[in-house]
Order: C-alpha cells, then structure tokens, then sequence
C-alpha cells in the first residue's frame, strides 16, 4: 500500500496516485500525511468521498504550500474544517483565492477566522471564485481594520448587494468605515455601487480631516445615493457628514437623479468654509440648491448661517419659474453683499431686494 521514496534528501514516505483506496486506514498513516514530503499530488484525493473522510484528517497539520490547482479543485470544501486551522501559518499556507466558496455551508463560513484570512489571494482570486462568495456569511466583525488587511481587500470586487445592511448584528455596523479604502471602492462599476445602502454605513467613522490621506480625498461623492441618506434627527447621516470637509466641486457634477435625493435643508451651513483660498462657496454649484428646502427663520437657521456675500448669484438656476418664491428675500442680509450681487439680483428679478421682500 505504500513505498519508501527518498526526495530531497527526504526518507518520508509518499503515495502515488491510486494507491490509497482505503481511508479507514490513515489512522496509520498520519505520520507521512503531515510530512511536509507527502505528495498531495499524486494522492487520490476522489478518494475523500464523505464528510467522515475529511473528519479522519487535522487540516491544521498540512502543508498547503505545495498543493496546486489539481488539489484545490478536488477538495470539497463543505467538508473542509477550518477550525482544525488554529494557527496563521496554516492560514498563509493555504491559498484562499483558489478555494472554490460555492461549496461552503453557512456553518463552514463561521468557522473561518477572517482576520487571518489573506486577503491579497481573494484580490487576485479568478471572476469565477468571486462570484462563488457569499459576502453576507463573511463575520466582518471578525476582520482585523487595524492592520494589513485594510491594504489586500480590494473593496471594488466585493459584492455588496449580498450584506446585510440592517439590524441590531448588520455586516454594515460590524463594517469599520474609516478604515476602507474609498478610492479602490469608487473604481468598482454602476452596478456593484448600486447595492451599496449609503443610509446603513456609519458616517460618524469617516476621516474628515483636512489631508490627502483622509476619506474626503477619496470618497467620489458624485456616485452616492443621496436619497438613501437618514436626512433629519440627532443621529441623521446629515449631522454625521463634516460639510465642510466634502468636495463640493465633486458633488455638483453628479447625475441628477442622485442630486435630487440631497436635503437642501439638512446640510450643516456652520461647517461650509466660506472664503479664503479654494473655499467651499467657490465650489458649490448653486444652480442645484433647492432653496425651498431650507431653513429660513431663526437665529439658527440654514439663512443665518449662509454668508450671502459668498454666494455666486450669477449661478442661481434663474430658470426656474419659481426660484422668486422659494428664496425668502427678507433673510437674505443685504449688508454682506456687493454692488455686483445686487446688481445680479436686479437683473434677473426686476426688482429690489426690497421689493421682493415686500412680495413676502
């Protein structure tokens, strides 16, 4: 049933293809299975034929370094126990973008230790593999956000439609958001975008400081779903959001559709930079503003905190037939404004800002 076979240098038994038919057997032969000799090659691995069999076997004393697409493809990894991998050398050896994920139960997904996982094998992993994860059963809690993980997920080739985005144990709050990489998301196309829930990812965890490595450089927020933001209370998305610190440039040259999910009126106007070298107000595209969303009256009020000055008049969408109306004149301070901007308003109104503010 066996033969002796020196290789390099090695005096490790090992077993051609076919030779082992039995597996009752391997109790009496777990020495030459865990030699880093043993040729998994030429074992008959068609032979491992119920999950009993695969029981029979520690997986976490193989040496995977050696095994080639041949073995891969004939592991059935249902029955594969990945808790028998205790250590992360049997985590590195193991080449996960080669494992086929179609096979996995629900129960296999939770014996993974995904903070062990190499992540760079699932990146570099074939379409095919891919698609065969089922990225609802990953733990995401169980990902290490801290270290080098963050840098092997390629966050554009997860499919995102398959998580769970509410609940009290959500992958989306298990998710680390401050912690992924933006740019790599909004290279993914349209349709992985798509099964994003914006209104489930937890904006208090973005970086909004004011540096080329923080999230704001990153995040494209032209491609967001806007209307799927929670827009009003203490704990809203929109309180969340450092309007301050977001690319207003970026943000007016999305698609409509999306634009229109904005609440004009929820945006924090404190936090907008309004003057100085490439200042907020420069950026925004004011012709998108919907002016009937906002707040008018109060001493906190969206109106009081609008430097109106700041405010590039000549981009007012002018068109629309009620923009008279939506704009409440009498809290429009007339003291922050320029010879140009009531010169502007005159134009295009016919009228005064006295004028229209006796309208109201």
């Amino acid at each position: 049933m066996s033969e002796s076979n020196s290789k390099n240098g090695s005096d490790d038994i090992y077993y051609a293809l076919g030779t082992i038919t039995d597996l009752g057997n391997l109790a009496d032969l777990w020495s030459s299975i865990y030699s880093t000799a043993f040729n998994w090659v030429n074992f008959a691995l068609n032979n491992l034929n119920s999950l009993e069999d695969y029981q029979k076997i520690n997986w976490g004393k193989i040496d995977f370094s050696g095994w080639d697409d041949d073995v891969y493809n004939n592991i059935d990894w249902g029955n594969f126990d990945f808790t028998d991998l205790k250590k992360a050398t049997s985590y590195a050896n193991l080449n996960w973008g080669k494992i086929d994920f179609s096979d996995l139960t629900e129960l296999a997904y939770k014996k993974i230790n995904w903070s062990l996982v190499d992540w760079a094998d699932l990146t570099n992993a074939t379409t095919a593999t891919l698609e065969g994860i089922d990225w609802g059963e990953i733990t995401w809690n169980k990902i290490n956000y801290k270290g080098a993980t963050m840098d092997a997920i390629d966050w554009a080739k997860i499919q995102w439609n398959e998580l769970d985005w509410t609940g009290k144990g959500a992958d989306a709050s298990a998710i680390d958001w401050g912690q992924i990489d933006w740019n790599e998301l909004f290279r993914a196309s349209t349709d992985v975008l798509d099964g994003i829930d914006w209104g489930n990812i937890d904006w208090k965890e973005i970086d909004y400081k004011d540096n080329f490595a923080s999230d704001m450089d990153a995040i494209d927020w032209a491609k967001i779903q806007w209307d799927e933001l929670n827009w009003t209370g203490k704990n809203s998305d929109a309180s969340a959001i450092d309007w301050g610190q977001i690319d207003w440039g970026e943000l007016g040259t999305p698609i409509s559709s999306l634009l229109g999910g904005i609440d004009w009126g929820e945006i924090d106007w404190k936090e907008v930079d309004w003057s100085g070298v490439g200042a907020d107000a420069a950026n925004i595209d004011w012709s998108d503003v919907q002016w009937d969303e906002l707040d008018w009256i109060g001493k906190k009020s969206d109106a009081a905190a609008i430097d109106w000055g700041e405010v590039d008049w000549s981009k007012i969408d002018w068109e629309n037939p009620n923009i008279i109306e939506d704009i409440n004149w009498k809290q429009v301070t007339q003291s922050e404004l320029d010879l140009a901007d009531i010169e502007i308003i005159g134009l295009k109104t016919n009228a005064t800002i006295e004028q229209l503010a006796a309208t109201l």
